[in-house]
């Protein structure tokens, strides 16, 4: 708590510890009172959270969330007016950028600085497309864990996406595989695709501009090949 509510840190610079305070605090509220829903789905029924938001409607219901239980919690109240404005811009880009929508365009962007080998840590727009993409890393870490721990954490989503497949199909809509329980078979070939689209790209990135992130991408790339193993050793057993 101590941490949270002091605005200087013995030995750190002060703009970077208010960085490393918003980002532990969006890491921790990122997901807060998620219904289990896609944002696509609650624009399709046209759910509060559409109508409330633009765009990105889980992402800013959780920054609500977030700042409201902080607020509550009273522990900015030793913070300057400017200090909490500025943790409060932080902890919002940083919760909205878990929005996949907007992965993909930081993630564009963050490349072609880092292939052309203009990225700078002095500039504040590529530390945005940095924390944006730590954040990205954060929400996707399940998928960069052993295979036996993976598996549980993608057994836990699946039942959310069932649940989110089933009320579509009652809607007369066709769900996509991965969130239609009667495709159930194709598990094995979505993480792969799941993983070699967002999962690596993403940490393999990350470990460009922090080399010390190493062990997210080569786990990520394990895991991709435990999938697939499954996948051949399924392929295989049809053969014989």
């Amino acid at each position: 708590m101590f941490f949270l509510e002091c605005e200087t840190f013995s030995g750190v610079p002060t703009v970077f510890f208010k960085n490393l305070k918003s980002l532990i605090i969006a890491a921790l509220g990122h997901d807060l009172d998620h219904g289990g829903f896609t944002n696509n789905f609650l624009q399709l029924i046209n759910d509060d959270l559409a109508q409330l938001y633009d765009e990105s409607f889980l992402e800013n219901h959780h920054f609500r969330v977030t700042m409201t239980i902080l607020n509550d919690c009273e522990i900015y109240s030793n913070l300057s007016e400017n200090t909490y404005r500025m943790i409060n811009k932080e902890i919002k880009e940083a919760i909205l950028a878990t929005d996949l929508a907007l992965y993909f365009k930081f993630r564009a962007k963050l490349a072609q600085i880092s292939n052309e080998g203009l990225f700078d840590w002095g500039n504040s727009m590529h530390r945005t497309y940095v924390k944006a993409i730590m954040m990205t890393s954060c929400d996707l870490s399940g998928q960069c864990k052993p295979f036996f721990v993976a598996k549980r954490i993608t057994d836990n989503l699946y039942r959310e996406f069932y649940h989110q497949g089933d009320m579509e199909k009652k809607m007369g809509l066709h769900p996509l595989s991965i969130m239609d329980r009667e495709k159930q078979h194709t598990i094995p070939e979505d993480q792969v695709q799941f993983l070699n689209i967002v999962v690596i790209p993403c940490v393999d990135l990350l470990r460009v501009v922090l080399p010390n992130t190493e062990d997210l991408y080569f786990e990520a790339c394990n895991l991709r090949d435990a999938w697939q193993d499954i996948i051949n050793k399924r392929e295989e057993r049809k053969m014989i």
